[in-house]
């Protein structure tokens, strides 16, 4: 299990993820909270997950390939799009004033369910 600090052209998707090999499990939004991830099989990048976040009507999808320490694509906000934004992940330390604590317990759990979910496959 790894966690990454996310950066992209769409605000949404900047924040800190937790992942398992090439599967997101676990996504939080500086902007928008918690999200939910849904890894997607296929693709031609390594990492394909469509992540949701409550109030947000459009789902975005993220496409990398690992790169250096993190990982390294892009990201539409719905999967019609033609337009694709930059997004990568680095393997970098969490300061506890990028996130509060409270919040931090609750991504943790979020991503902890996703595991026991996706194990039952």
């Amino acid at each position: 299990m790894a966690i990454y600090t996310t950066d992209s052209g769409f605000d949404d998707l900047i924040g800190i993820m937790m992942t398992a090999g090439d599967r997101i499990t676990g996504y939080y939004s500086t902007k928008r909270g918690l999200g939910s991830p849904l890894n997607v099989a296929g693709g031609s990048k390594a990492l394909n997950c469509v992540v949701r976040f409550p109030g947000v009507v459009r789902p975005y999808l993220i496409r990398a390939d690992a790169k250096g320490s993190g990982f390294d694509g892009t990201a539409k906000d719905d999967q019609g799009s033609l337009n694709d934004e930059p997004w990568t992940a680095t393997a970098t330390p969490i300061l506890e004033d990028d996130i509060s604590e409270d919040d931090l317990d609750k991504y943790f759990a979020s991503a902890e369910a996703g595991d026991r979910e996706s194990s039952k496959v």
